[in-house]
Order: C-alpha cells, then sequence, then structure tokens
C-alpha cells in the first residue's frame, strides 16, 4: 500500500461549472514518490487517482489541506 506524503484540494471553475481537484503525493514502494490526481464534480469522481503533478497550475490561496 502507498504511503500519502501530502494532501490538498483545489477548486476551480470551467465554463461555470465548478470542479474540486484533489492533488497528492504518495511514496510508492517500487517507483518512490509519485504525484498524482482526482477530480470530482460535486461528490462524483470524474477521474480517479491519475499520476500527474497538477498542483503547481494552481495559486498557494485556492489549496486548502485536506
Amino acid at each position: 500500500m502507498n504511503e500519502i506524503i501530502d494532501e490538498v484540494a483545489l477548486s476551480t471553475s470551467i465554463n461555470g461549472t465548478q470542479y474540486e481537484i484533489h492533488s497528492r503525493i504518495v511514496l510508492h514502494p517500487d517507483k518512490g514518490r509519485l504525484c498524482e490526481y482526482r477530480v470530482l464534480l460535486g461528490s462524483v469522481i470524474i477521474r480517479d487517482w491519475t499520476e500527474g503533478e497538477i498542483a503547481p497550475c494552481f495559486a498557494a490561496g485556492t489549496m486548502r489541506m485536506i
């Protein structure tokens, strides 16, 4: 099982629709540190955990720890 090192949530509006993006860093036993994100529309997962670093695309003031 991967250990979660850090996790934040970001809110963004695209074409008037409000999304929440979760971004996290996990420690993978074979790959080391990995960045992952997922996208939610309300409580519905639009895109489940996917490898990639998205947090730098957002201003620090829009993030909250989860």
